[in-house]
C-alpha cells in the first residue's frame, strides 16, 4: 500500500512539473515557450557569453603579465661559458688566464626567471581595443533581442497558420456539406425525371472539388502545426493542441490602434536592434581609427625579472639577481602600413555610416508599408463581408429555385463556388489584418512589450 502511495505521489509530483512547462495553448503561450526552448535562440545566446568571454580576453592586456620561465644551457662558447659561471658565482682565481678565457670547460646552467611586464603607454591601441571589444558586446546583445523577436513573429507566423488552416477546414467542410446536400437534391430531381442525369454529375464533380480542398487544408493544418513545434523547441511529430481561428484572433486586434506614421517611424528608429547594432559598428569602426592612429604613438612598458641559477637541476638556486627597466619602441618606418591602416578604418566609418543610413531607410518604408498593409486588409475585410453575407443569400435564393426547377444547376454550383471564395477572402483578409498588426510592433521594435512578454 506504501508503495502504491509512493508512485501516485511521484506521479502527481512528475505532473505537476510538467504542467509548469507548460505556458498554455493560447498564442502569448507559444511565443513564451519559443523563447524559452527555441534552439537557434539558445545557440545565440551561447554566443552571447562567448562574446563576454572574448571581451574579458582583451580586457586582459590592460593587466600586468607574469611569466614563469625556465632555460637550459649547455656550451663552451666563452662569453656564454663566463656568463653561466658569473652567474651563479663560480669564478675562481685559477680559472683567469689564457686558455681560461678563450678555452673554457663546457658548462651546463639553469636559469629559472620571474617576469612582469606591463604596458605603461600604448598611445590608444590597447584601451581602442577594449572599447571596440565592449562594443561587439553591445552589438551581441541586441542580435540576442532581435533573434527573440524574430522567433517570436515566426511563431505568431506559424500559430496563424494554424489558426488559418482551422478556419480553412471549417469552410471547407461547409462548402462538402452544401456540396453534399446539392447531390441528395439533385438525384432527387433526377427520380422524379425533373433533372437530367447531367444534373447529378455537375453536383459530384464540385462534391469531389470541396473534399479535394478539405484534404489540402487539413494537409496545411499538420504542416503547419508540425512548424509550431519546431519552432518552440518540442519534436515535430508531436503536434501542439491549438485552439483558434483567424476571426477569433481579429476580433481581438480589430481596435488596434497606431501613431501617425512620422511618429510610428520615429519610434522604429529608436527602438529597432538592426539600427541600434549599425551604430555600434560605426562606432567600432571609429575606435579601430584611433587604434590605427596610436601607431604614431612610442610604446613604453615597464619590464622586471627575478632570475636564479643553478648547474645540476632545474629551478636550481645557486645565485639570484634582479632586474628592472623600461622599454620603448617607436614605429618610424614600416613600409606605409599605417597609412594604409589609417585609410583602410576611415573608409569603414564611411561605410558604417552609409549602411546606417540605409537601415533607417529600410525600416522606415516597411513600417509605412506595413500600416498600408493594415488599412488594405481593413478595407478587403469589409468588402468580403458583404460578399460572404450576399453570396449566401443568393445561395439560398437558387437552392429554392433549383427546387423549382426555376434555375440550372451550373447556376447552383457556381453561386456555392462564389460563396466559398467569398469565405476564403474574408479568412484570407482577417490573417493579413492580423499578421501585419504583428509585422507593425515588429518593424517598429517592440513586439515583445506589444505581446507583454518582455
Amino acid at each position: 500500500m506504501r508503495r502504491v502511495l509512493l508512485c501516485a505521489f511521484l506521479c502527481t509530483l512528475l505532473l505537476r512539473a510538467y504542467a509548469g512547462e507548460v505556458v498554455g495553448n493560447n498564442l502569448n503561450g507559444f511565443v513564451e515557450k519559443a523563447l524559452k526552448y527555441n534552439e537557434f535562440l539558445k545557440s545565440v545566446y551561447y554566443m552571447r557569453e562567448i562574446s563576454k568571454e572574448e571581451k574579458e580576453v582583451v580586457k586582459g592586456a590592460l593587466f600586468p603579465k607574469l611569466y614563469l620561465e625556465e632555460e637550459f644551457t649547455r656550451s663552451n662558447y666563452p662569453p656564454a661559458v663566463w656568463m653561466s659561471k658569473m652567474a651563479r658565482g663560480d669564478v675562481t682565481p685559477s680559472m683567469m688566464n689564457l686558455r681560461g678565457f678563450n678555452d673554457p670547460d663546457r658548462t651546463s646552467v639553469f636559469r629559472s626567471s620571474l617576469i612582469m611586464r606591463y604596458p605603461v603607454f600604448y598611445g590608444f591601441e590597447i584601451v581602442s581595443r577594449v572599447r571596440a571589444k565592449e562594443l561587439e558586446s553591445q552589438i551581441m546583445e541586441e542580435y540576442l533581442k532581435l533573434t527573440k523577436e524574430d522567433i517570436a513573429l515566426k511563431t505568431i507566423k506559424a500559430y496563424l497558420d494554424v489558426c488559418y488552416a482551422k478556419s480553412k477546414i471549417e469552410a471547407s467542410k461547409k462548402d462538402v456539406e452544401t456540396a453534399e446536400k446539392h447531390v441528395e437534391l439533385a438525384e432527387a430531381r433526377h427520380k422524379r425525371g425533373i433533372a437530367l442525369l447531367a444534373d447529378v454529375l455537375k453536383a459530384k464533380v464540385y462534391l469531389a472539388s470541396a473534399k479535394d480542398k478539405l484534404a489540402q487544408a487539413n494537409t496545411y493544418y499538420e504542416v503547419s502545426l508540425s512548424r509550431l513545434a519546431m519552432l518552440t523547441g518540442d519534436d515535430p511529430k508531436i503536434k501542439p493542441e491549438v485552439n483558434c481561428t483567424v476571426e477569433e484572433l481579429y476580433n481581438k486586434l480589430k481596435n488596434y490602434s497606431f501613431l501617425d506614421i512620422n511618429n510610428l517611424v520615429s519610434k522604429g528608429l529608436n527602438n529597432r536592434k538592426d539600427i541600434m547594432m549599425a551604430k555600434r559598428e560605426t562606432e567600432i569602426s571609429q575606435e579601430r581609427l584611433r587604434e590605427a592612429k596610436s601607431n604614431y604613438y612610442p610604446k613604453i612598458d615597464l619590464y622586471a625579472s627575478y632570475d636564479w641559477y643553478g648547474a645540476n637541476y632545474p629551478f636550481q638556486s645557486d645565485k639570484s639577481s634582479n632586474t628592472i627597466g623600461v622599454v620603448m619602441r617607436l614605429n618610424i618606418f614600416d613600409g606605409f602600413a599605417r597609412e594604409k591602416q589609417i585609410k583602410a578604418s576611415e573608409l569603414a566609418i564611411l561605410r558604417s555610416k552609409e549602411l546606417l543610413s540605409s537601415k533607417e531607410k529600410e525600416a522606415a518604408t516597411e513600417i509605412i508599408g506595413n500600416v498600408l498593409k493594415i488599412k488594405e486588409a481593413i478595407e478587403r475585410i469589409n468588402l468580403a463581408q458583404s460578399a460572404v453575407r450576399e453570396a449566401e443569400e443568393t445561395l439560398r435564393t437558387l437552392e429554392a429555385r433549383y427546387k423549382e426547377g426555376l434555375s440550372t444547376i451550373t447556376e447552383l454550383t457556381d453561386s456555392q463556388a462564389y460563396l466559398f471564395n467569398a469565405r476564403s477572402n474574408l479568412i484570407g483578409a482577417y490573417y493579413d489584418y492580423v499578421y501585419s498588426v504583428y509585422q507593425t510592433e515588429f518593424s517598429t521594435g517592440t513586439l515583445l512589450e506589444f505581446l507583454g512578454l518582455k
